[in-house]
């Protein structure tokens, strides 16, 4: 009989094999480069700004308006830059992929506890 933990290793180097995990992992690596610096704070800059922004919304209060410019702003800025334009589009790939996989595994858990 297999081990439980030997299915979830297998997952774990399937996983890493996955071209939407290695792509991402490729460009965070061309993000953290010592010449794209200034970008990856930006990127940085963003995520936070974009998490305030749903701690907002999640709480039911308006957005601020300077943070919600800000937000825009470098949006903007950002999606001119190909290294930043291919790290999101990565980023979302990645993110898909990982809320498939807790989609499907919540779901078989969930029946454990069906009556």
């Amino acid at each position: 009989m297999q081990n439980i933990y030997d299915d979830m290793n297998k997952l774990i180097t399937n996983l890493n094999k996955e071209e939407a995990v290695v792509q991402f992992k490729e460009i965070n690596k061309e993000i953290h480069k010592e010449e794209n610096k200034e970008l990856y704070g930006k990127i940085q800059e963003f995520q936070s700004i974009n998490l305030e922004i749903n701690n907002y919304s999640m709480m039911g209060e308006n957005v601020p308006e300077n943070i919600e410019n800000r937000s825009k702003e470098l949006y903007n800025e950002l999606i001119k830059n190909e290294i930043a334009l291919k790290y999101f589009e990565k980023e979302m790939e990645l993110t898909n992929l990982i809320t498939n996989l807790n989609t499907s595994l919540l779901k078989e858990i969930s029946k454990i506890y069906e009556v």
